[in-house]
């Protein structure tokens, strides 16, 4: 057994920049901006879908590149007048990492920046950022509530210097129609040299949120009551049915049903595998189950990490026995 960290998405702050919110145009887009941010981005969304109850699909789009420096960023959205109901609040955002230099000398630690010496060799680099994001409600009178509290603050990763898309999903109940605030903080980004997060972390990076949709607000059909993004009690009895270096993926989605969040997961060294987490509720409090395959889709890891603790014991598969070599 092994110890499970951050790294497979644990930890919960909630992080909000207290600055002033810059305006927004309506369409669903925030005007366009070169500096870098200093405070949260306003973002107005717009409805694509309406009822005579209200706006039953709100998108959020970003028409622009925003530089969120090396502290993080937020992201504070508005949808008005939605319809009361369960709603998917879905976020998408693509991210990237790029450190002062992309470089490394030969002995792979960086380079020294913009003052780089000739030659240097680029090198793969992993990349970690923490997200969380939560929905407010405001009804006619201005009363707030909460629609969906800040959630935990996960920990993606990456070694691709393109980026990646943080992708979640949360169900939600708004009760009466109301307008929506969405916040999504990026909080703590951070890069190791050379590919593996090994040594002391790097925080001098500039964090960017490329353009496009990135969050979406939408109403689901009543019977659609039991979705993969609640939470659920997966007993220790049924944990472990699901044995490394055995169990199937087809035979844990039997046994467990839809994941939560469906990744990959790999570096320059190692295939890119499936990896499947679950979303685990008991009296003890939330919890991850973090799953990993290999190549042919037999698991090799499961780890049950509670959100208090933010790590868990993990077992994995043992290694095939090696074969007797030759005198």
């Amino acid at each position: 057994m092994r110890r499970v960290g951050a790294l497979a998405a644990a930890g919960w702050l909630a992080a909000a920049a207290a600055a002033a919110e810059p305006s927004a145009p309506a369409g669903g887009a925030a005007a366009p901006s070169a500096p870098a941010a200093t405070g949260p981005v306003g973002v107005k969304g717009a409805c694509t879908s309406r009822a005579a109850a209200g706006c039953e699909h709100c998108e959020i789009t970003l028409g622009h590149e925003v530089e969120a420096g090396a502290a993080g960023a937020a992201l504070r959205a508005s949808c008005p007048s939605m319809a009361s109901g369960r709603y998917e609040l879905g976020v998408k955002v693509p991210v990237r990492l790029v450190p002062p230099d992309n470089s490394t000398s030969s002995g792979g630690a960086p380079a020294g920046g913009a003052n780089a010496a000739a030659g240097g060799t680029k090198r793969p680099t992993f990349f970690q950022v923490f997200a969380s994001f939560g929905a407010q409600g405001h009804d006619e009178r201005g009363r707030a509530s909460a629609v969906l509290p800040e959630t935990p603050r996960a920990s993606w990763s990456w070694w691709n210097p393109a980026g990646m898309t943080v992708d979640r999903t949360e169900v939600v109940d708004i009760p009466q129609r109301t307008a929506i605030d969405i916040t999504f903080t990026l909080s703590d980004p951070q890069y190791y040299w050379p590919a593996q997060a090994q040594g002391a972390a790097h925080r001098d990076g500039s964090l960017f949120i490329d353009r496009g949709t990135v969050m979406q607000l939408t109403r689901v059909p009543a019977q659609a009551a039991a979705q993969p993004a609640e939470a659920r009690d997966f007993s220790n009895a049924t944990l472990a049915r699901v044995v490394p270096g055995r169990t199937t993926k087809a035979q844990v989605q039997t046994l467990l049903g839809k994941p939560w969040r469906d990744m990959l997961h790999g570096d320059e060294e190692h295939p890119a595998n499936d990896v499947w987490d679950y979303r685990g509720q008991d009296a003890s409090g939330g919890y991850l189950v973090h799953i990993e395959f290999d190549p042919h889709d037999v698991v090799t890891l499961v780890a049950k990490i509670p959100h208090k603790a933010g790590f868990g014991v993990a077992t994995v598969a043992k290694d095939p026995p090696r074969a007797p070599t030759k005198p």
